[in-house]
């Protein structure tokens, strides 16, 4: 483990916000950003750069999610 540490891979279950592509044991892992990886991002952009609340935050997650099932 401390080899594959070294190289890069990521040990674990997979992040939050992001699809392994080549599930399985011994493979190596192919992350890619889904859908709440790219929502993630927007949050925490709103937050660093308009220093936006939590609560606003939530509604425009709110709004994005109910454009995207239209």
């Amino acid at each position: 483990m401390p080899n594959k540490l070294r190289k890069g891979y990521w040990i674990g279950a997979t992040p939050f916000g992001y699809t392994n592509l080549n599930p399985g044991n011994g493979k190596i892992p192919d992350y890619v950003v889904n859908e709440q990886g790219k929502l993630l991002r927007k949050a925490f952009l709103w937050k660093a750069e308009h220093n936006m609340a939590h609560t606003e935050i939530n509604r425009k997650r709110t709004r994005y999610y109910r454009q995207k099932v239209k």
